[in-house]
């Protein structure tokens, strides 16, 4: 496999951004940002806002254009249209779309679990009552809500999806997998022109929330592995991860696809191509500490360098977490006087429980916190917005951001954020949501990087 050509150095960096996803601006060394939603946000540590239309008028040719989500890849298209150098915003219908993710990873001759396709939700019990795996996993296509992934035995499945016909039941297309038992990971490659950037992959050991009606969220926390660190175990992950080229035209873009690992089978569960993801921001704080800005190592030459050291980053939330536990909500409802009134109820009773208030509006002295922290670590703020009032974080979403650190030893890194940062964050940032480690991480960490 070939690396990227030698390219001509571009002056200027713009990170397109709707707001979602912003932190990766944190590790940028140019920090203009082109604020896609108009939504007139205050990035935090931004250099320079601009509206499209100001982009526009500007027409700054010598500059590479970055996209942080998975929105707006029109954008990216309109921009490549006109002769400008963009990165992201390729392959996010297969993203979006898990049906027609599944068969291309088929196409391109990845190894997927066992699956089938159910159009509407009684058609999805239908199949689930008759379906021979054991345990499955359920996810929503596109045109579901981003409730998350259920995962566990049919039965309890099936419980929780009928316990919650009301909020599913007009829902369409769904995917049902059979649960694979094993190691998961992701792998995240890159290219530029069209052609693999060796020394940019990495991979994610990712912990996940699983909440008691097996409703599988969105990262907790993230360790993330150099390409350094290369061995027979990762190296088979990266060859399944780069099979899907051969299929799609990727030019210049990131794709990360999580896989499933059972002997010597990896098994491809989803892909994530947008910049947006925890993963690749802590990865962006690996590369930092390696002596790289992000939007320097996309707009560089990266051959030959070698990238050493250990990212770990933890997804910083408060309450309410977005995805609700089954058996609280459960017990709320019982509350509600029965009848045939109750589903109205019920209904109403969620919708209330998910606007509640996350301390919206609430400003927290994001300086003093990031003067707080080791040097090898940094908070990358996400849901947190630049006050009117001096520099002054104000609170805008439930996800505040991502604290990553930085060591050589994974141990170590892993320690810094849940046995010194984290806690001091605690003191500063009130109903800081807290974990302690994942066990299942310990595990993954052995099986990849220590067993022979």
């Amino acid at each position: 496999m070939v690396i990227s050509n030698e390219k001509k150095m571009v002056k200027r960096t713009y990170l397109l951004s709707s707001g979602e996803h912003y932190a990766i601006l944190h590790y940028f060394k140019d920090k203009r940002v082109v604020e896609l939603d108009r939504g007139h946000r205050r990035f935090l540590q931004a250099e320079e806002v601009l509206t499209w239309d100001e982009l526009e008028r500007r027409r700054d040719r010598d500059a590479l254009y970055v996209l942080d989500s998975d929105g707006y890849s029109e954008k990216i298209v309109a921009l490549k249209e006109k002769g400008y150098r963009t990165y992201g915003g390729e392959l996010t219908n297969l993203e979006r779309d898990r049906i027609a993710c599944m068969e291309v990873f088929e196409k391109a001759g990845i190894d997927v679990p066992d699956w089938e396709y159910a159009e509407t939700y009684d058609e999805l019990i239908e199949k689930l009552e008759r379906i021979r795996f054991e345990k499955v996993v359920v996810k929503g296509d596109t045109k579901v809500p981003k409730w998350g992934t259920l995962s566990g035995t049919r039965d309890k499945v099936m419980k929780v999806l009928e316990d919650n016909r009301e909020l599913w039941e007009n829902s369409k297309d769904w995917i049902i997998q059979e649960f694979v038992e094993g190691y998961e990971i992701s792998c995240e490659v890159y290219f530029k022109d069209g052609v693999w950037e060796e020394s940019l992959t990495n991979w994610t050991l990712e912990t996940k929330t699983l909440l008691s009606g097996g409703v599988r969220t969105g990262g907790e926390s993230n360790l993330i592995i150099p390409y350094g660190m290369i061995n027979e175990k990762l190296g088979k992950v990266m060859e399944e991860t780069l099979k899907l080229a051969s299929v799609v035209n990727v030019r210049d873009a990131l794709y990360d696809i999580n896989f499933i690992v059972r002997g010597n089978r990896a098994y491809a569960l989803e892909i994530t191509p947008r910049i947006g993801y925890p993963g690749t921001i802590t990865f962006a704080h690996l590369l930092m500490h390696n002596g790289f800005h992000y939007d320097e190592a996309l707009k560089s030459d990266m051959r030959g360098e070698k990238i050493v050291g250990f990212g770990f980053g933890v997804k910083l939330t408060l309450p309410p977490y977005p995805f609700l536990d089954y058996q609280d909500l459960d017990k709320l409802f019982e509350s509600i006087e029965k009848g045939k009134e109750e589903k109205e109820k019920k209904k109403e009773l969620l919708e209330i429980l998910k606007s509640i208030p996350y301390l919206k509006g609430v400003k927290i002295d994001v300086e003093e916190i990031d003067d707080m922290l080791g040097e090898r670590s940094r908070v990358a703020w996400d849901g947190v917005w630049l006050s009117t009032e001096g520099r002054l974080g104000e609170i805008s979403s439930d996800e505040l951001g991502v604290l990553n650190t930085f060591d050589l030893d994974f141990s170590e890194a892993i320690n810094t954020a849940y046995n010194k940062e984290i806690k001091m964050l605690q003191e500063y940032i009130p109903l800081l949501q807290f974990k302690d480690i994942d066990e299942n991480l310990v595990e993954r960490i052995k099986y990849f990087l220590l067993d022979d």
